[in-house]
């Protein structure tokens, strides 16, 4: 219980530190960018914030960044492929478990897991009812 007492305000305390910069940046910024009355402005703003978050996040968080980014060089051409090309071919990026749901293999998993045991039962659904 006193391990709790601690955590909750010192999360209380990190979220409001970190979400603190956000008002006094907007209060002090003084980049006017022009409205949008246009297709080419209204372009040219939206890549304009998305290559600043781009790079923003390639600075502050560069392992991620690359990380991700290689995620997506690697998967994206092959879901391209797989996805647009009628012959068969096998991309599959990890094998399909052998735990699917309504065998016994995926039953097993269950009881492996730790929960209830399944009882027999009926569900009423209690939707747009007197007692919803």
């Amino acid at each position: 219980m006193s391990f709790a007492r601690i955590l909750l305000p010192a999360t209380c305390c990190l979220l409001v530190g970190s979400c603190s910069h956000l008002s006094r940046n907007a209060r002090n910024s003084t980049e006017q960018r022009p409205q949008a009355t246009d297709l080419l402005t209204g372009a040219g703003n939206l890549g304009m914030g998305l290559f600043r978050g781009t790079a923003v996040s390639a600075i502050r968080q560069p392992v991620t960044t690359a990380t991700l980014g290689v995620s997506v060089l690697w998967h994206r051409p092959r879901e391209i492929v797989s996805a647009n090309v009628n012959v068969p071919l096998k991309l599959a990026l990890t094998p399909p478990p052998e735990e699917q749901p309504g065998t016994m293999a995926f039953e097993r998993l269950l009881d492996r897991s730790n929960l209830p045991a399944a009882k027999s039962g009926k569900l009423t659904w209690l939707v747009d009812g007197k007692r919803f």
